[in-house]
């Protein structure tokens, strides 16, 4: 049912690919340059090259650089500190002339992998605090070098993957109460350890009025983008919110806005309803593949694309605050692409393995 190449993961991939290009010509048309449809093209093209080579290669192979993976994640969140570059106030890019590369995105896919590995070994033993503990200071580590950047919206993604990892492992009433014990300490906590702008933005996403030419100036303008397309949208290149430069990082953090102002609440709709069908399919590989490495990987997959569509679709509707997470697949630039694609690869190499359903 599993066995070779899943066209259930690979084809919502590419028609959310295809999706990003056509938007994102729509916008370098309408402003009269740009080269991000282009450079698209070339990072889903690596992307996708990396996910066929992944594929091919045993999940057992992967399981082995369970530790390394982590050693990695780590060099890169402080090789970033000590010699990247700062953009939009955040410490967080390697730039190499006309390359970019933001190294957190790969640093959660790092994280699934090395808490797989972790987890995999616990796999038939009763609960204890001891794996839980030794788990949360991998997630502390982590989290706390990407908070130096400052990245409060990755920060939290680590942190909902380990959550949602930990439960897998023990469903029992002690973890529901870790779960909400970990939310409470993480927002308590997190709102100290936020940056004065970044508390604007938490203020804002409530109340957007308390400040709309500044921090809410972007929830507004995202709100009424996506509103104004209607059922059909304006047609591409014809969004007078996205192509008139009124929405801010239309290609990026609030791409899923062009989406409906220019293909409408049809054209919304059916993104998400592609993205439904990957999330279905992750879900379904994390339950039938053996082993529970495999398992546990695409759980942790399917975590990070849940959260990261959630939170970036949820913030261009008014409806979660700014963070800056972009949107899986779609939105401009390569680093998320290319963390995404290892994602899936590393999901479809256990999903070479998964037993067949009963019927």
């Amino acid at each position: 049912m599993l066995q070779g190449i899943d066209p259930w993961i690979v084809i919502p991939t590419l028609l959310l690919f295809t999706t990003s290009i056509v938007v994102l010509f729509s916008i370098d048309h309408a402003t009269g340059g740009g080269d991000r449809a282009a450079k698209q093209v070339i990072f889903a093209a690596i992307g996708l090259a990396l996910f066929a080579g992944l594929s091919f290669i045993r999940t057992a192979t992967f399981e082995a650089f369970g530790p390394w993976v982590f050693v990695l994640a780590v060099l890169l969140l402080l090789a970033v500190l000590l010699f990247g570059q700062t953009i939009n106030g955040t410490t967080g890019w390697f730039v190499l002339g006309p390359i970019s590369f933001q190294p957190v995105e790969l640093v959660k896919i790092c994280f699934i992998w090395t808490l797989s590995w972790y987890l995999s070994r616990l796999d038939g033993q009763t609960f204890s605090w001891k794996p839980i503990l030794l788990s949360f200071a991998l997630l502390v580590g982590l989290v706390g070098l990407v908070l130096l950047q400052p990245d409060f919206g990755s920060s939290m993604m680590l942190v909902a993957i380990w959550l949602g990892m930990i439960v897998l492992v023990h469903r029992t009433k002690w973890h529901l109460g870790i779960v909400a014990l970990g939310i409470v300490v993480t927002v308590v906590v997190g709102w100290f350890l936020l940056a004065d702008y970044q508390q604007n933005r938490l203020l804002t996403f409530m109340n957007p009025d308390l400040d709309p030419l500044g921090s809410g100036y972007n929830v507004q303008q995202s709100i009424i983008a996506t509103g104004s397309g209607g059922w059909f949208g304006r047609g591409l290149g014809l969004g007078p919110q996205s192509q008139l430069h009124f929405l801010p990082e239309q290609s990026t953090d609030f791409i899923f806005s062009v989406i409906g102002e220019e293909l409408g609440f049809l054209g919304g709709g059916t993104v998400l309803v592609v993205y439904l069908v990957l999330l279905w399919r992750l879900n379904l590989v994390s339950r039938l593949a053996s082993g529970s490495f495999g398992s546990l990987m695409a759980h942790g997959v399917l975590i990070y694309f849940l959260g990261q569509v959630c939170i970036n679709v949820g913030m261009n509707l008014g409806l979660a605050p700014v963070t800056g997470l972009p949107l899986p697949l779609v939105s401009a630039g390569g680093s998320s692409i290319i963390a995404s694609c290892i994602g899936l690869g590393l999901v479809q190499s256990a999903a070479k393995t998964a037993r067949p359903r009963q019927t």
